[in-house]
């Protein structure tokens, strides 16, 4: 362990040496390049002040004879580059480092910018070594003559410029003091320039011989330290050793197979966990080229340059025993002095995830419990066969399965789904595809099949269906099957969505017609087409379900007697209107129907109570005054189980008291499901909220089970009050309703209301509310609801000589 370390300190000592005698040799080099492109731009800096000369000499001689314009500017111009380094030169003659001086003057000489930082860091250092003194004395000597040359350009211009006629002998004067000035710069230039030269070279002699001592330094350096790594190779190659036996033991216990392969791609080594994954001992893998045993690695091995390749894709390997194994494969190119000497390719099985992910892409296209294609695999064979050949569409509907599964339990259900799938496809061909579509429902695609031999198969099936008993704990079920059949003209496109929908509504009709029968599909039959009518209004209402597009309304429950503490603000009941066309409301009476028909009515009470609480509780924060808010629940919600938890819950997070809520369920719904709507009653009215019994009288046991529900409000009837004053009948049925009403604590509410007559009458009888479209239509659930609501309505107002019912704020 103590040789080791040593080694490693020597080692890191030769390593800082090296980089270090390295840095200095590059610090060096970096210095010199520096130094050499500012002389570079120094004397390119030259050129252009005895370019600028020049040119600045010559436009001055043309303008002396022409005395145009632009010769004067083309003189200008030109002389401004020496008179721009003549500023730099001055700014440094002045040592104060003024930077900003040198460069405006460095930029005018046009100098490229990019060479302007690096003249500024090493003209200041080397400005006063004596050895630059002749050379910055030229330089002053020229600049001087510049400004001889300027001024003369001057009084020429202005001479020029009077309204006196230039004589020829001026311009023959202005002519020989322009070539004197140009007779004495021109040979200050070239003295200026070979100056210059010579320091330049003195320069870079001088930097040549830096550079070869900093290199004869680092070549001795070098060499000493490859004299000391030869000693101790030896020892390093003892240690290697040991570290590839290691290797060995490391990758035998991998569970990823490992394999070598050399430049020619055959197998050079190879770790036990390859010899399980392939079954083959490792004997006969040695040797042989990786792509006999590998056959898909032979694309992977192609690309040359690559020096990792992983494969993402997943290769089957079927072994000896004939089972397969799943493997990713990933390659490593291995290089030695950046010559390709080999690979290491990496093995990594993953059988148990792509089992798993067969199992799940099978679960997605399949039925858990009877292994059958699920809808939207068996809508993929459907679209596979219309339009191409004769086929017939099967859609069958078990018959008394929902109480099967009441009265037994869902495990009895499960038995006979499971039993009749076997009876179904024992009765079928194999190019027949079937599938469940849904709990009790299956779907059957007859491929190739003429509608005559169609009939036959499923008269078959509805046979063997029929004829099946189960036994189940002692119990022998039965049930039978509802079939309706479509047949699939390949002249006809008709979409798998319309094709099920057609299959579904003469499997209903099968249904109504007694069940365990079959019916084939007319389009022209007034059935179907009410049943497909039925279909679109589903999909209507669960498409207005998903995008809200229903919309809640409000109608005006006015009272008419004196209140209790605490119901002195508005009262009111929620209606619900579905807006599914822009600007075309509809009134619940042409949709609910058939909500109730195809058991929807249970996802509208949820949508209802869910958006209502919504509603209340941002009027309530805005102020709104509500002592009660009516909201109906249908019939089939009374025997929804995980309802009254739904509503227990938007409660609770919307923050809504409770006591404000009453609830509205019909009379015959309440009576049909006795049980079920007293225990929902009794849970809601445990947190506060109250009840009120619909349409109330329309049954024919009203009175009987009247005592038996806990409601706090009986809503007569409308078809009673809405002709009262002329049906002596219906009027004495308002009256004992009401009576009996208030006999067992109950208050009444009469609807339809639709006249001033019927209004005082109620008022007269003792009616506690009323509500119609005399005292306020139904209108948007909105803030602008609760303004309205808070006043009395204006008709009502001198009816009552300016005063207002208990129960209603005065305004």
């Amino acid at each position: 362990m103590s040789n080791r370390l040593l080694t490693s300190k020597h080692y890191k000592w030769r390593r800082w040496l090296f980089i270090s005698a390295v840095a200095v040799q590059l610090l060096v080099a970096s210095a010199s390049i520096v130094l050499m492109s500012s002389v570079r731009v120094v004397v390119s800096g030259e050129s252009l002040w005895s370019k600028g000369l020049y040119v600045a000499f010559s436009n001055l001689h043309q303008y002396a004879d022409s005395g145009a314009a632009q010769d004067y500017i083309s003189f200008q111009e030109a002389l401004s580059i020496p008179l721009g380094v003549g500023k730099a030169r001055e700014a440094l003659d002045a040592g104060q480092q003024d930077t900003h001086a040198m460069r405006e003057g460095l930029l005018q000489g046009e100098n490229h910018p990019a060479d302007i930082d690096s003249l500024l860091r090493v003209l200041p250092w080397f400005w006063n070594m004596k050895i630059l003194q002749p050379t910055i004395a030229l330089w002053r000597q020229g600049d001087a003559h510049v400004q001889s040359i300027r001024e003369l350009g001057e009084q020429i211009f202005i001479r020029r410029s009077s309204d006196k006629p230039v004589s020829p002998r001026e311009i023959a004067a202005w002519h020989q003091q322009i070539a004197a000035i140009d007779s004495t710069v021109m040979p200050l230039a070239k003295q200026f320039s070979a100056s210059l030269g010579e320091n330049s070279r003195s320069l870079g002699n001088m930097l040549l011989l830096v550079n070869l001592l900093t290199a004869l330094v680092l070549s001795i350096l070098y060499w000493l330290s490859v004299q000391r790594a030869i000693a101790e190779s030896i020892k390093a190659n003892s240690e290697l050793e040991v570290e590839r036996l290691r290797s060995n033991v490391t990758l035998a216990a991998l569970g990823d197979g490992v394999l070598t392969l050399d430049t020619q791609q055959r197998i050079r080594y190879a770790n036990p966990a390859v010899s399980r994954l392939l079954d083959m001992p490792l004997g006969r893998l040695l040797g042989r080229s990786v792509i006999e045993v590998l056959p898909f690695s032979a694309e992977m091995l192609q690309p040359p340059g690559i020096h990792q390749h992983r494969d993402e894709s997943v290769h089957w390997l079927t072994r000896a025993e004939q089972d397969s194994v799943a493997v990713r494969v990933s390659i490593t190119s291995l290089e030695q002095d950046d010559v390709h000497s080999g690979s290491v390719m990496v093995l990594h099985d993953v059988s148990q995830e792509q089992n798993y992910m067969r199992m799940l892409a099978w679960q997605q296209s399949h039925d858990l419990l009877t292994g059958l294609d699920n809808r939207a695999a068996f809508e993929k064979y459907l679209l596979q066969a219309v339009g191409k050949y004769q086929a017939s569409l099967l859609h069958l509907n078990l018959d008394h399965f929902k109480m099967i599964n009441a009265s037994y339990g869902h495990a009895a259900g499960d038995e006979i789904l499971r039993q009749v799938c076997q009876q179904l496809r024992l009765a079928l061909r194999e190019s027949d595809v079937m599938a469940r579509v849904g709990g009790d429902e299956f779907a059957v695609l007859l491929n190739h099949c003429q509608p005559h031999a169609a009939m036959q198969t499923a008269e078959r099936l509805r046979k063997s269906v029929h004829e099946l008993n189960v036994q189940w704990r002692q119990h022998n079920l039965h049930t039978g099957v509802s079939i309706g059949v479509v047949h699939i003209d390949p002249s006809q496109n008709n979409d798998p969505q319309n094709l099920l929908g057609m299959a579904d509504s003469a499997c209903k009709h099968a249904k109504d017609s007694g069940r365990n029968r079959i019916t084939v599909y007319n389009p022209y039959n007034r059935v179907f087409q009410r049943y497909q009518g039925d279909m679109d209004w589903v999909q209507r209402l669960r498409t207005s379900l998903e995008e809200d597009k229903f919309t809640l309304y409000a109608q005006t429950v006015y009272p008419l007697t004196p209140q209790g503490k605490g119901m002195d603000g508005i009262h009111f009941e929620v209606l619900l209107r579905l807006f599914d066309k822009p600007g075309q409301p509809l009134s619940p009476a042409e949709f609910i129907p058939v909500a109730e028909r195809y058991d929807l009515m249970t996802l509208i009470d949820r949508w209802v109570v869910r958006n209502t609480l919504k509603l209340l509780k941002m009027h309530l924060a805005q102020g709104a005054n509500i002592s009660t808010c009516s909201i109906n629940l249908s019939g089939t919600s009374l025997g929804d189980s995980e309802l009254l938890e739904f509503i227990r819950h938007n409660i609770l997070s919307q923050g809504v008291a409770a006591e404000k809520l009453c609830f509205e369920i019909t009379e015959t719904s309440a009576i049909a499901s006795m049980d079920s709507a007293t225990s929902m009653i009794n849970e809601l009215r445990q947190l506060g909220c109250r009840f009120s019994l619909d349409d109330f009288g329309s049954g024919m046991a009203s009175f009987k089970y009247l005592q038996q529900l806990p409601v706090d409000y009986l809503k007569i009837d409308g078809s009673f009050v809405r002709d009262m004053l002329k049906n002596p009948n219906n009027f004495a049925m308002v009256e004992v309703i009401n009576h009996i009403g208030h006999v067992m604590g109950k208050q009444t509410v009469a609807e339809f209301v639709g006249d001033q007559a019927t209004f005082e009458a109620l008022q007269a009888m003792g009616i506690d509310y009323a509500q119609g479209y005399y005292i306020a239509p139904p209108v948007l659930l909105d803030a602008a609801f609760f303004t309205q609501a808070s006043r009395p309505p204006p008709q009502l107002r001198p009816a009552r000589k300016n005063s207002t019912p208990a129960g209603i704020p005065r305004t």
